[in-house]
């Protein structure tokens, strides 16, 4: 289970998103993998215990990549409408179904009329049920060879998710999955949970074929294949073409590469997963020394002030946390400021665990905790803005999309935005405003005349500002992003608490910025 964890938070690392929760279907012999989850914020992954037993960490690589490639690309929120609308077509042939019996039953002309309208209901939901499979069947039959394409372009390595095909081939009980709610649920699975008529996943031999240029399965458990052929490879390329489904808007800099895997960029998650010390990672799998962890790094280098934000917490969160947050102060103020949002991220999944209550008070505490000075600095934004979205998750509270803002709302979300990105830079007054009109002068003409924010005003503002970007179309969003990115790099230097910001901006818009973009 440590080599599963430690595979999913490089790979969530390597994208820039928050780390999935990570989840053990410990009754499930068959090999089988599954990511669901609306968006990359609330994401889950989990494997079967066969997974877990018979794999190789190349393989379980291969298979953690080939689900970051559907959390990527969108296709958790495509399975869930695709459950949602089969679901409702069952639940129409149901009620025509209903109706026509207790039509049936009656004697007189109404009687007969319910009869006929009940059996022409029941006749839609059945036939759209139908239609509806076979049109899950064929869209989960080609988002699987993408995201077999996909993992063997995040890793290099066509051999480690197709050795895992082939294992799920030699294995006594396949990637069958035994739970009663298989079926609903089959296209979201690596391999295909069960037989069906409308199979929503491509034979094994063709998957295997596609990644390596294979002949045929192997009997039994076997070796790996040939190394892949020219044609393969060249398969594999083609696939992988449509990989990313927000790169339309990209241009350059910062914004090339968002939301995408690649074997850089995993290796650069790579890289900061070592970075930590083994016993501050180990520290993150409990609610209790994550919330320590959040809870450290907004702690002040002013020995004096520090004391302060410790008694304060053992006044607000007890003495166990305080505790356990001054023991971690140390080995964290030793590591550079670049690995305090990776060691965030990594804590995310054990606040998860907290009731909402526990959220609650944790969030309190960390307001606390980054008021102490009397001022907000990026960082202390970026772990507020995180924890407290979880706090809104847990509640249920998700935001809609593709809310429209009026030209004056979009002018004063704009100004927040770009204030608090050129402040972040540490610069003068007349840095900042240069680094603003960098980001603010290529906008639409209608956003033109917008100014500079006080550094206050902008960090107490833009809480309220992602929020409402988040909801906004693709095109605003796109715009705003790239007006962040023209203001980051105004003076061709890029600070941590700038990279900082910027990767939140991106989480909550949707643009999730990978460690290699943020050298």
């Amino acid at each position: 289970e440590r080599r599963l964890m430690n595979v999913v938070e490089e790979m969530a690392l390597a994208s820039g998103i928050p780390v999935p929760s990570v989840y053990v279907l410990d009754n499930e012999q068959g090999i089988n993998a599954f990511a669901a989850g609306r968006t990359t914020a609330d994401a889950v992954v989990a494997v079967t215990r066969g997974a877990l037993d018979q794999f190789t960490r190349d393989e379980l690589q291969g298979v953690i990549g080939h689900e970051f490639s559907h959390i990527l690309n969108g296709d958790m929120r495509l399975n869930i409408r695709l459950i949602g609308l089969l679901g409702g077509l069952l639940a129409l042939a149901t009620v025509g179904r209903i109706v026509w019996r207790l039509g049936s039953v009656g004697r007189k002309k109404d009687g007969m009329a319910f009869a006929v309208l009940g059996l022409a209901v029941m006749l839609i939901g059945y036939i759209g049920v139908l239609v509806g499979r076979l049109l899950q069947a064929a869209i989960s039959r080609q988002r699987e060879f993408l995201a077999d394409a996909s993992a063997v372009q995040f890793t290099r390595n066509p051999q480690g998710i197709g050795g895992a095909l082939r294992r799920i081939a030699g294995w006594g009980n396949g990637s069958k999955v035994v739970s009663p709610n298989a079926e609903e649920s089959s296209h979201m699975f690596f391999g295909a949970p069960l037989a069906s008529l409308f199979a929503s996943h491509p034979p094994l031999g063709e998957r295997i074929r596609r990644l390596e240029g294979a002949r045929a399965v192997p009997e039994g458990i076997p070796g790996r294949g040939e190394e892949p052929s020219a044609a393969a490879a060249s398969a594999v390329a083609g696939l992988a073409g449509g990989l990313g489904a927000h790169a339309s808007h990209r241009s350059s800099g910062f914004a090339d590469g968002l939301g995408r895997l690649s074997p850089e960029t995993v290796a650069a998650g790579g890289g900061v997963l070592a970075a930590i010390p083994q016993q501050v990672r180990d520290t993150v799998d409990t609610p209790l020394g994550a919330s320590a962890l959040t809870c450290a790094l907004l702690l002040d280098q002013d020995p004096g002030l520090r004391q302060k934000q410790l008694d304060r917490l053992s006044a607000l969160g007890g003495e166990l946390v305080a505790r356990e947050t001054a023991a971690l102060y140390p080995r964290l103020s030793s590591m550079p400021d670049s690995m305090r949002l990776p060691l965030l991220d990594l804590a995310l999944p054990a606040l998860r665990e907290l009731s909402r209550t526990q959220m609650l008070k944790l969030a309190e505490a960390l307001r606390e905790l980054a008021r102490a000075d009397d001022r907000i600095t990026p960082f202390e934004f970026c772990t507020l803005w995180l924890v407290e979205r979880r706090v809104g998750l847990l509640s249920g509270r998700m935001r809609s999309r593709s809310k429209s803002l009026s030209v004056a709302e979009y002018r004063r979300h704009v100004a927040v935005l770009l204030s608090a990105m050129a402040w972040a830079g540490g610069a003068s007054r007349e840095d900042a405003v240069a680094a603003f009109c960098a980001g603010a002068t290529p906008l639409d003409s209608s956003l033109t005349g917008i100014d500079l924010l006080p550094p206050e005003a902008a960090m107490s503002a833009l809480g309220r500002t992602l929020d409402a970007l988040a909801a906004a179309g693709a095109r605003p969003r796109s715009q705003a992003w790239l007006a962040c990115e023209r203001t980051v790099l105004a003076d061709r230097q890029v600070r941590v608490e700038e990279l900082e910001l910027l990767r939140v901006v991106g989480l909550a818009l949707d643009l999730p910025l990978p460690p290699r973009l943020e050298r």
